[in-house]
């Protein structure tokens, strides 16, 4: 017999859960930041994007790009 008082809270809690994991599937999977999507980045770009930012220096970029 499930009848007690904690069956309601234990189905209610398990239903969210699983509503919550269907919805983070479905937003990863349609916004393109699947985990297992092969969009990496190649050191070089990720070079040229931190230098268009600003975050480094002319000259680290160049240090850096020779050490590539």
């Amino acid at each position: 017999m499930m009848h007690g008082y904690g069956f309601g809270a234990h189905m209610l809690i398990f239903w969210i859960f699983i509503i919550v994991l269907m919805v983070s599937i479905f937003r990863d999977s349609s916004s393109g930041k699947n985990k297992y999507s092969k969009q990496s980045e190649t050191a070089i770009e990720i070079l040229k994007k931190r230098y268009a930012k600003g975050e480094i220096t002319s000259e680290e970029y160049q240090e850096i790009k020779q050490k590539l």
